[in-house]
């Protein structure tokens, strides 16, 4: 797919620009340093996963899944959230970080690019299952949970 270096670039421009900024507080011998931050999270994951994968051969749960995968960090990316780990059929991002908020203002603006990134993700769902429906392969129920 050619969606990867598009979606990069795109964050790039947003995100890394202000990493760079604060590329000498983020970076203290050569390692990020430990800090309480506030921060939004949003865990994905996908219902009846485990029973579907189970009836499918490999290769076609881990396309699947990749394809589920691919669309939710691109909304990820797109909010300018953090992908912090796949968790098999799911995903945790944050919001917030590694850049440090101080502001209500600042803190506002990730928790509701967080929450906009859940309801696109949500959003997405639907035209995906109809895809994979006319490809043969089932639909899902996906949980978006914000911390």
């Amino acid at each position: 797919m050619t969606i990867y270096p598009r979606v990069h670039l795109r964050f790039a421009n947003i995100f890394v620009g202000d990493l760079w900024k604060e590329r000498v507080h983020l970076l203290e011998s050569g390692l990020l340093p430990g800090q309480k931050v506030i921060a939004t999270i949003i865990l994905t994951d996908l219902q009846g996963s485990s029973t579907i994968s189970e009836k499918l051969p490999p290769e076609v749960v881990m396309s699947w899944l990749n394809e589920y995968l691919s669309a939710m960090a691109q909304e990820v990316q797109a909010h300018q959230g953090v992908i912090n780990k796949f968790t098999g059929d799911g995903m945790l991002a944050v919001f917030g970080v590694p850049i440090l908020r101080t502001t209500p203002k600042e803190i506002a603006k990730d928790a509701s690019l967080a929450v906009s990134c859940a309801l696109a993700i949500g959003s997405r769902l639907p035209q995906m299952n109809q895809n994979w429906l006319d490809r043969g392969l089932p639909s899902h129920e996906s949980n978006e949970k914000i911390y």
